[in-house]
């Protein structure tokens, strides 16, 4: 079990969200954790400017995901 999670973690990092810029699922967890909810914040943050802008949505999907677990678990 441990290393199925170490494992799955290692991919989460190494994975590209946006392959233009080389942002990787690390730095959009952080940005995610830190309360960012859209991909134009999290360019920003890392200091680059969009390139093709395919990753965007999915970016924006993944990032609201969180927000609206979030709210479910208030509501319940």
């Amino acid at each position: 079990m441990v290393i199925i999670i170490i494992i799955s973690r290692w991919c989460l990092i190494e994975m590209y969200m946006c392959v233009c810029n080389a942002i990787n699922m690390k730095k959009v967890q952080e940005a995610k954790e830190d309360g960012i909810r859209d991909a134009q914040l999290v360019f920003k943050r890392c200091g680059v400017e969009p390139g093709c802008g395919q990753c965007t949505l999915e970016m924006n999907q993944y990032l609201q995901d969180a927000e609206k677990s979030r709210n479910t678990l208030k509501v319940a």
